[in-house]
C-alpha cells in the first residue's frame, strides 16, 4: 500500500537548490572538518593533563608546607620571636606561660626551642626558662 502524496513534503516556493559542489571542493571540507576535531581532542585531553598537574601540585604543596598551630592562645609565627625571651626570662609571666603551653604542644615549636637551647649552651650563654 502506498501513503498518498502529502504537498506539505515539497520545499518552500522561493526555495533554491544548493549550488553543486565539486568533489575536490567536498573533499576539502571533510579533511578541515577531520584536522578541526583531531586538534580539538588533542588540546581537550593537554588541558586535562595542564589541570590535573596543576591539582597535583597545589595538593603536594599543601602537604609540605609547614603548618601554623595555634596552642595556648598564641600561633607559632607569633612564638618565634619569643623563644630567645622566653629562654632569658625577658618575659612577662602570663605572656611566658601561654608560650611554654604553645611549645609543649606544638610539633614546630618544640624542636625550635629545643635547638635554640642547645645553640646558646654552645655559645655559653644559660637557658635557665623553658
Amino acid at each position: 500500500m502506498s501513503t498518498p502524496f502529502d504537498p506539505s513534503h515539497l520545499p518552500p516556493v522561493d526555495w533554491e537548490p544548493a549550488p553543486p559542489v565539486t568533489g575536490g571542493e567536498l573533499a576539502r571540507r571533510v579533511r578541515t572538518r577531520r584536522t578541526r576535531r583531531r586538534f580539538l581532542k588533542a588540546a581537550s585531553g593537554v588541558a586535562a593533563g595542564v589541570v590535573a598537574a596543576g591539582g597535583g601540585l597545589w595538593v603536594w604543596r599543601a602537604a609540605t608546607r609547614p603548618r601554623e598551630y595555634d596552642y595556648g592562645g598564641i600561633t607559632c609565627s607569633e612564638v618565634e620571636p619569643r623563644l630567645e625571651r622566653l629562654l632569658a626570662g625577658q618575659l612577662p609571666e602570663p605572656e611566658a606561660t601561654r608560650v611554654r603551653t604553645h611549645v609543649a604542644q606544638c610539633p614546630n615549636c618544640g624542636p625550635a626551642l629545643e635547638a635554640l637551647r642547645r645553640k646558646l649552651a654552645s655559645r655559653g650563654d644559660t637557658a635557665s626558662d623553658g
